[in-house]
């Protein structure tokens, strides 16, 4: 891209046989004039204005690359996304199988001390039937829990290519860094540090110096240029010919159909495009932000439930045991 502000230089050559056949060569007396002719040209050109099409063709450079990365970025973070989401939805499965297991256990044992005491008859038979109803919810969440435990084990052999190996009491020791507060801390952190955001606003940032590059068509363009020419019986003069230049060129296109107007207009539609998408991806980032942060909460409230259901269902059994034991 830097390639912009450097000289061209260019040589051309050229060397055979030339016939002319002119008015001088046959006022000379000669019907023709046949010659072995050699050329070469070196030439030298330097831009000193463009209108700002140079700087602007650098910076949009500059800015791809940076595209460039943020897409690859923003790649890997989905890939690595993906994988955390697939293996931490299987541990979390895994894990509220065996909390829903051993409810289940626990409630089919209560079950069984209610059934107990009525045949001794300490019991009512309501009992048994509000001990059947909660053994019928506990193997519902167990069925339920052992099928979403299916699913993610099919995400995650997929993903990874291998089929997980659920070992009991296995935890994982990924020290993640520490979930925000609030929902407002979360936020901040996401639009610093999102890829997707950071390309979009790079897109705007690319748009906007197309602008500039559309805009440099108005102006007139300034050329340095030295040229260095060497001939030997070239275009009917015999000898050797050496001569050189330095010129400043000067190009403005006054009239192009009003291409540069509408070029430069479709430049800032498209800039207003592009302001208009990094509007929508910042939206999109915070919407997913804040369902996600509320589906954890909602999971942070599920697992406390789950886990003082489960220490309730073991202190009524204890209990029931103990007073069986007692008589």
């Amino acid at each position: 891209a830097f390639s912009v502000f450097l000289p061209t230089i260019s040589l051309s050559s050229d060397a055979g046989r030339e016939v002319i056949d002119s008015p001088s060569t046959r006022t000379s007396g000669l019907d023709e004039q046949r010659e072995t002719r050699e050329k070469a040209t070196l030439t030298v050109t330097q831009n000193l204005f463009s209108g700002g099409a140079n700087v602007a063709s650098y910076e949009s450079s500059s800015k791809q690359v940076d595209l460039a990365v943020l897409g690859l970025d923003t790649a890997e973070s989905s890939v690595l996304l993906e994988g955390l989401i697939a293996y931490f939805s299987l541990v979390r499965d895994k894990k509220l199988l065996d909390l829903a297991a051993r409810a289940e256990a626990l409630t089919k044992k209560q079950l069984n001390l209610e059934n107990e005491k009525v045949q001794k008859g300490k019991g009512i038979a309501l009992d048994i039937l509000q001990a059947k109803s909660r053994l019928q919810l506990a193997a519902q969440r167990r069925i339920q829990f052992k099928g979403q435990l299916a699913v993610a084990t099919t995400q995650f052999t997929y993903l990874f290519r291998f089929r997980p190996v659920l070992v009991a009491g296995s935890d994982t020791k990924f020290e993640l860094p520490q979930i925000p507060p609030s929902l407002d801390d979360a936020l901040k952190i996401a639009l610093t540090n999102s890829a997707a955001l950071a390309a979009a606003q790079t897109t705007v940032d690319v748009t906007k110096i197309g602008i500039d590059s559309a805009e440099s068509g108005f102006w007139p363009k300034l050329d340095l240029e030295a040229t260095v020419n060497y001939e030997r019986d070239a275009g009917g003069v015999e000898g050797i010919r050496r001569d050189w230049s330095v010129l400043l060129k000067v190009s403005w296109t006054l009239f192009d159909g009003l291409g540069t107007y509408y070029g430069t207009e479709s430049a800032r539609s498209n800039y207003a495009a592009s302001i208009s998408q990094f509007d929508a991806s910042k939206r999109q980032v915070k919407t997913e932000l804040i369902s996600s942060f509320q589906r954890f909460q909602i999971a942070e409230q599920n697992k406390v439930l789950m886990e003082n259901g489960l220490h309730i269902a073991e202190e009524i059994v204890s209990a029931q045991e103990r007073m069986e034991k007692a008589g």
